[in-house]
């Protein structure tokens, strides 16, 4: 036996009638577009966004030679993944073996090899690829 509530939505979907999920959408879209638009009628949305605008367009629309593209910004970047690289190998790598060491040697706990070095490779990559 077939119930009616089955029955009804395929008589209701053979003849082209809206589906409830239609008429859902259709609603939440008109109340949607009309609260936006009583707020772009009294200006909220304008009076909100136009401490933000001078830094939007800062972020968007600035030329890249004034920006990543400029040869003080590169040379300046150079620099700092020179330090950044010599930090990642003084401080991290050179302590990693250094813990290592000491763990093989005293039986304490150390990070294994197949643990730091992945790592040490993913911090070389995010530092040598910053500015792409």
């Amino acid at each position: 036996m077939v119930p009616f509530a089955l029955l009804f939505t395929r008589f209701v979907f053979a003849f082209g009638f809206p589906s409830p999920q239609d008429i859902a959408n259709a609603i939440m879209g008109a109340l949607g577009a009309a609260i936006l638009g009583f707020f772009h009628a009294a200006g909220i949305v304008s009076t909100l966004l136009a401490p933000f605008a001078t830094l939007y367009h800062l972020i968007v629309g600035t030329p890249p030679g004034l920006t990543y593209a400029n040869p003080a910004v590169i040379a300046a970047w150079q620099g700092m993944v020179f330090a950044a690289d010599a930090l990642l190998l003084v401080l991290v790598v050179m302590s990693g073996g250094l813990q290592r060491m000491v763990g093989l040697a005293t039986g304490t706990i150390y990070i294994p090899a197949r643990d730091f070095i992945p790592k040490v490779f993913a911090g070389a990559i995010a530092i040598n690829a910053s500015l792409l």
